[in-house]
């Protein structure tokens, strides 16, 4: 799930993710009352939106580099 995230080529030609509805840079972050609901989330700072929200850290980075790969497909 990567609700809102954009992502866009850069003048080097690599994907920078970005907020689709303010055009910021997402923020990570984590957390959660009981240790075993940790979350790792990616997030807007300024509008709050979440993006995604992952168990694990791996899980995370994978599928930011799934969404990278088809957005390099697209472009």
């Amino acid at each position: 799930m990567l609700d809102g995230l954009m992502g866009v080529k850069n003048e080097k030609g690599t994907i920078v993710f970005v907020c689709g509805k303010c055009g910021r840079f997402p923020e990570q972050a984590y957390g959660a009352q009981n240790k075993d609901q940790l979350a790792y989330v990616l997030m807007c700072g300024k509008c709050g939106r979440v993006f995604g929200e992952w168990t694990t850290i791996e899980a995370r980075d994978n599928e930011l580099q799934d969404f990278a790969k088809k957005v390099m497909l697209r472009t």
